[in-house]
């Protein structure tokens, strides 16, 4: 917080990721939220989906909303990756979040960047196809997408079921991860 007062920041912006019960094929959704006049208007310029999240905090929530709570325009945006795609660089995740500052700020994608993240989208295909715990479970993750984005104004969110669960967390633990790219 002394850094943001020092430099006298007027925005400060959170960008990240988390696992979610999304499928690779489909657009990465982009959640977040504002607080401050600005920071609520690229919210809704960007059509950011409420985080719904209810666990634990970190220390990186608590400076956004000290930076708020300063008078500056905070704003934090989260991109959800499948939770099956396990991948040390998630081009994906950081060409969408990328999209996202373009939109706002003017700032470039990098070219390379999207290019490795149409090779990582081949390869988890690719390696889908060769995985039928994930080929039996990814129909019903592109419903719940498919409803989640439907329902968003509804204040609901589908479900997974419990054996759905337990296979994708299964599925995860195995030594051919299906992410790995």
């Amino acid at each position: 917080m002394r850094l943001l007062k020092k430099i006298k920041a007027t925005r400060y912006i959170l960008l990240g990721s988390m696992y979610d019960t999304v499928p690779h094929t489909r657009p990465l959704i982009i959640s977040g939220y504002g607080m401050g006049e600005k920071a609520l208007k690229d919210i809704e310029r960007v059509n950011a989906l409420p985080i719904v999240y209810h666990g634990p905090s970190s220390i990186v929530n608590l400076i956004t909303k000290g930076a708020a709570e300063s008078g500056i325009d905070a704003t934090v945006f989260i991109v959800s990756i499948p939770q099956y795609v396990i991948i040390e660089e998630d081009y994906v995740a950081k060409v969408r979040l990328m999209e996202i500052l373009n939109m706002l700020y003017s700032i470039p994608i990098n070219n390379e960047d999207i290019d490795n993240a149409r090779e990582q989208i081949n390869i988890i295909n690719e390696r889908v196809k060769n995985t039928p715990e994930v080929k039996a479970f990814l129909p019903q993750l592109e419903e719940i997408y498919d409803t989640r984005i439907r329902s968003i104004d509804k204040g609901y969110t589908p479900a997974m079921s419990t054996d759905m669960d337990v296979l994708l967390w299964k599925t995860m633990g195995k030594d051919d991860d299906i992410g790995r790219a």
